[in-house]
């Protein structure tokens, strides 16, 4: 009778401990389970974080890039102003200088004629003063 008392006990508390280590290796697995989960998002988050930071410095390097482009935009066009107006003073000093060559040569072709001709000797020339739209 102890014998199978002491058995009956022994199995009971057997089992006890069994159902109590079963429950708990459960609870374990599930704990793992949930930090392996939380692992997983850091490590997505670690991620997306170097994702964006790459992103962020991209973003940064061609807001340079950009500013970099308006600033030599900027002086191509005052450069581009200023040998425009370099080019139109000198199409009008050409042009000025067309003009008194153009006056020069009639000149010379008048006084030309005049010396050819003697009936227009000592007579005189006169041309008229551009005055400037003329």
């Amino acid at each position: 009778a102890i014998g199978l008392e002491y058995s009956y006990l022994l199995s009971t508390q057997l089992s006890s401990q069994r159902t109590y280590y079963e429950e708990k290796l459960e609870s374990v697995t599930l704990q793992l389970s949930n930090l392996t989960n939380q692992l997983q998002n850091l490590a997505n988050e670690k991620t997306v974080e170097k994702k964006v930071e790459k992103f962020v410095e991209k973003s940064e390097r061609l807001e340079r890039e950009l500013n970099e482009e308006k600033e030599l935009t900027k002086s191509l066009l005052s450069k581009q102003e200023y040998l425009q107006t370099q080019l139109e003073e000198r199409d009008n000093k050409i042009k000025d200088l067309e003009e008194q060559v153009r006056d020069l040569m009639f000149f010379f072709s008048a006084q030309d004629k005049m010396a050819e001709n003697p009936e227009l000797a000592g007579g005189n020339v006169v041309i008229p003063e551009n005055n400037g739209g003329n």
